[in-house]
């Protein structure tokens, strides 16, 4: 019942369980989450299973979180600045030239290494735990993956 009122008042509600009475409210959290040494119910109807025991490993799952949603959006920053000053390069020079710069292999190629780079910088980004974790903003669920700020960083880059 607690869980179906945050959900009802808006809120996102997160349900730590550990036996088969923790089940249904660990399947009606919008993340739920089981310890380690927990029953199996319990770990089947979570979304996420800590392996250890320690609360301290779900301020570390969130965190993580946090990293991997801060470089999805370094990602789309830096494929939107990739994809844009591609496109717009090919267009104009077609435009002008009458035919395009590059052919469709070198498209692909240009486009291959661009998504590897992207996907090993994304990959290779560390969880920082930073002094100002403590003062960490809520991420609403209604903000947008690309703020005015990337935009203003994407369109100059382009132009560039």
């Amino acid at each position: 019942m607690l869980v179906e009122g945050i959900k009802q008042g808006g809120g996102v509600p997160l349900v730590s369980g550990e036996n088969i009475a923790d089940a249904r409210a660990l399947k009606a959290a919008k993340v739920g989450i089981s310890m380690g040494t927990g029953c199996l119910v319990a770990k089947e109807n979570s979304d996420l299973v800590i392996l250890n025991n320690e609360f301290q490993s779900i301020y570390h799952s969130i965190m993580w979180g946090r990293t991997i949603y801060e470089n999805v959006r370094k990602f789309m920053q830096f494929q939107l600045t990739m994809n844009i000053s591609l496109l717009s390069t090919v267009f104009i020079a077609a435009c002008s030239i009458g035919k395009p710069p590059f052919s469709v292999i070198q498209l692909l190629w240009m486009n291959l290494v661009m998504d590897i780079f992207a996907a090993a910088a994304i990959c290779t980004e560390p969880f920082i735990q930073r002094e100002e974790d403590s003062k960490l903003q809520r991420i609403s669920r209604k903000e947008k993956l690309i703020k005015p700020v990337m935009w203003r960083n994407i369109l100059p880059q382009v132009v560039y």
